[in-house]
């Protein structure tokens, strides 16, 4: 008899536990969607500062014949080849995703060794040069497609110096038969003035919403022989082929977030279920007729 109001206290039970599931996860998706939402958001760095370094592939020509006043050598050399180091300190300013602009100062070292020539007396000839500069170089930095490819380029000014001392214009002249001869080139520039046009592309080492971004960038840039002339005289020439990377750092200002919505608080409320039992019905009734009487008369 009591089964029935048993099964629906049940089902009331398992309703009201249902509900309060389903509106606690509801309000916890809520809350977690806005954890989500005030996550901090970084815009990527205006300003960079890092280092340089790379290898100078440098490339000689023109005519080298008077070391100095004093030393004449019989053969003139032409072409030549070297490598050397480059390193530098840089300060980048990004103007936005696609255009910007960086300045390198540093070290920018142009040895390097003439081809071999005969003497007009049949023995070899061999030459050596070791100059060095104080680089500055201004660069104009656009990225066509506003990702890590990007190109460069812009003006160079070179002054000769060396951190040590002579290695700023020493030369090296050594002939079959004679004793070999060192000593400074005469006539050196402590200005030259040239250009350069690289490529690169940036590799990212941060998450973009990290505090502190860090991009390694691998470059190439080509350097050519017109106003790097190291010399007043004669017409020495050098053109450079730099391979090089590079490693930067940066800080990005939080992008401001929207306050989240408010969540709706979830008000409990308790609800009462009654059950009445019907009424006892009795085993036997008793039914009272009554029948009319027929008037025979």
């Amino acid at each position: 008899m009591y089964r029935p109001n048993m099964f629906i206290q049940f089902r009331a039970v398992t309703s009201l536990w249902l509900t309060r599931l389903i509106l606690n996860t509801v309000a916890v998706v809520c809350i977690m969607a806005g954890v989500v939402a005030q996550e901090v958001q970084r815009e990527q760095p205006t300003w960079w500062y890092g280092v340089a370094v790379g290898a100078n592939q440098n490339v000689y020509g023109g005519t080298t014949q008077m070391l100095h006043p004093g030393l004449t050598v019989p053969s003139a050399f032409h072409k030549g080849f070297g490598p050397g180091l480059f390193l530098a300190a840089l300060a980048e300013y990004r103007i936005d995703s696609s255009w910007g602009a960086f300045l390198q100062v540093g070290y920018d070292d142009r040895r390097g060794a003439f081809n071999e020539v005969p003497c007009p007396c049949g023995e070899l000839a061999n030459l050596t040069a070791t100059i060095a500069y104080l680089t500055i170089e201004a660069n104009l930095r656009y990225a066509p497609f506003s990702d890590g490819f990007h190109i460069f380029g812009g003006p160079r000014l070179g002054y000769n110096w060396a951190p040590i001392k002579g290695a700023d214009n020493e030369f090296v002249y050594d002939q079959e038969g004679t004793a070999t001869a060192k000593g400074s080139f005469s006539d050196m520039r402590k200005l030259v003035y040239s250009g350069q046009i690289g490529v690169g592309y940036e590799f990212p080492l941060a998450e973009p919403n990290a505090e502190f971004q860090a991009n390694l960038t691998p470059f190439i840039s080509y350097q050519p022989y017109f106003g790097q002339d190291p010399r007043s005289v004669e017409s020495w020439a050098v053109s450079t082929i730099r391979l090089g990377v590079s490693l930067k750092f940066g800080s990005g200002a939080v992008i401001p977030q929207e306050p989240p919505p408010a969540v709706a608080k979830v008000v409990e409320r308790e609800v009462v279920f009654t059950v009445r039992a019907p009424k006892a019905v009795p085993v036997k009734r008793r039914v009272r007729e009554t029948f009319p009487l027929r008037n025979n008369k």
